[in-house]
């Protein structure tokens, strides 16, 4: 079984996937496509860890910055970029009404 018939985004394309959400979540606008920028939001994203949500969302959040922007000069691997794209679609789910298609 292998991974030959299964999406596989890029590092740019999780990137954008991740701006939407976290746009819509911290309710505010990127304007830079950074690492670092990225990194920056997801932690501004902690000072929202009351309610049980958010603490999912702030777990969902690390797993992504540890996958995504670790080793900002190794590119991600396809087993990474396929759990990063997943748990974007999961964090989607929280803010599915704030996001316009």
């Amino acid at each position: 079984m292998g991974l030959e018939n299964v999406y596989i985004p890029d590092k740019e394309a999780l990137k954008a996937k991740l701006k939407v959400f976290l746009e819509a979540y911290m309710t505010t606008k990127i304007l830079d496509m950074e690492d670092g920028a990225f990194i920056m939001y997801i932690r501004l994203s902690h000072n929202k860890n009351k309610t049980i949500k958010e603490k999912f969302i702030n777990y969902k959040l690390l797993r992504i910055q540890e996958r995504l922007f670790e080793n900002p000069h190794i590119p991600i691997s396809p087993e990474n970029a396929i759990i990063c794209n997943f748990l974007i679609d999961e964090l989607y789910k929280y803010v599915s009404k704030s996001i316009k298609k």
